[in-house]
């Protein structure tokens, strides 16, 4: 699969768990990989977030996303 593919699926899901109701159950994604390779970056750079957070975008996305070392 492609990394913009790749990219575009944790957005996705990213996105969606961010504008969930409360009470909602989501699966967790488990995604691994050699190293984060500036992923938290990318994904921060293209996701949606609600505009009235105090997050920054790159803050969302580490909330919403666990980086486990496999090594």
């Amino acid at each position: 699969m492609e990394e913009n593919s790749k990219i575009d699926l944790i957005r996705l899901y990213t996105e969606k768990i961010e504008f969930h109701k409360k009470g909602m159950k989501f699966p967790h994604l488990i995604i691994t990989q050699q190293n984060e390779n500036g992923l938290i970056k990318k994904l921060g750079n293209i996701i949606q977030y609600n505009t009235n957070n105090k997050r920054t975008r790159e803050q969302v996305v580490s909330q919403n996303l666990k980086l486990i070392n496999l090594s």
